[in-house]
């Protein structure tokens, strides 16, 4: 029953990863068209008014090229409590929300679904979460650079530390999930790496069994003997499977393994 239960849900969260990286990269391409769209490549900047704000020149447009490049107001902008916003950053940062929507929702659906269904790590899924959340974060102070800070003027300042206070929350919170599961997440990697270890040895015949005519040693399976072309159904071999569970050794014809009683079936 636990065997079909994990591969339940790994063939769920396999849908739901798929799903999830379809629309993202749906995402991206279209995110990628608009980036080489002449219309907003090549579109003016919109500049937002400041106390005493000269009207927009050369000089001007070229600090706006300049922060549109760094990402940092220059400082003949900040001083007017001015900003510049390029539509082509607009135009990223709707799509970037809806990318940053997308990961969030998708995890908060594995977070309900691990939860709901594995017994190991009920909290596995909610430590994913954190995790997507916290680089959500940090993506977006880069993704947002070239829309919030003009808009706040000579407060942009105020910018990173709003997000360097939002990103300290959810990573906060993984911290202490993670280290409240520490235990449970050791026994998960340790039975996982175990498992992938012995299902290569899995139920692998091994024989000790030798022709009772010339002596050769007869490999499991082999209907003749290769040195003397006995027939081996006359010659008894003993097998060793390993059982798929806990990796033990048993008897060759075992139903059951003798270490847990797992099916060797």
């Amino acid at each position: 029953m636990t065997t079909i239960n994990q591969s339940g849900i790994g063939n769920e969260v396999g849908r739901r990863l798929v799903k999830t990286t379809i629309a993202v990269a749906g995402l991206i391409v279209i995110r990628l068209i608009l980036d080489n769209l002449p219309m907003l490549k090549e579109a003016k900047p919109i500049f937002l008014g400041g106390n005493g704000m000269a009207t927009p020149n050369a000089a001007w447009t070229q600090m706006a090229q300049q922060f549109f490049n760094t990402g940092q107001l220059p400082q003949g902008i900040q001083q007017y409590g001015a900003g510049i916003i390029f539509p082509i950053s607009i135009a990223n940062a709707i799509v970037d929300t809806l990318i940053f929507a997308v990961l969030v929702g998708s995890a908060a659906g594995f977070n309900g679904l691990i939860r709901e269904r594995s017994k190991r790590l009920p909290e596995g899924g909610l430590i994913i979460l954190l995790l997507v959340i916290t680089v959500v974060v940090g993506i977006a102070y880069r993704s947002y650079m070239g829309v919030i800070p003009p808009l706040l003027g000579s407060q942009a300042n105020l910018y990173g530390w709003f997000f360097l206070f939002l990103g300290l929350l959810p990573l906060i919170g993984l911290i202490v999930v993670a280290a409240r599961n520490l235990d449970a997440i050791t026994e998960v990697v340790f039975s996982s790496t175990k498992r992938a270890v012995t299902s290569s040895a899995q139920k692998v015949p091994a024989s000790s069994a030798t022709c009772s005519k010339c002596g050769s040693t007869i490999a499991a399976g082999v209907k003749f003997c290769v040195s003397c072309g006995t027939p081996v159904p006359a010659v008894s071999i003993a097998t060793e499977t390993f059982c798929p569970e806990c990796g033990t050794k048993n008897e060759g014809g075992a139903k059951f393994c003798k270490s847990c009683g797992k099916s060797l079936q």
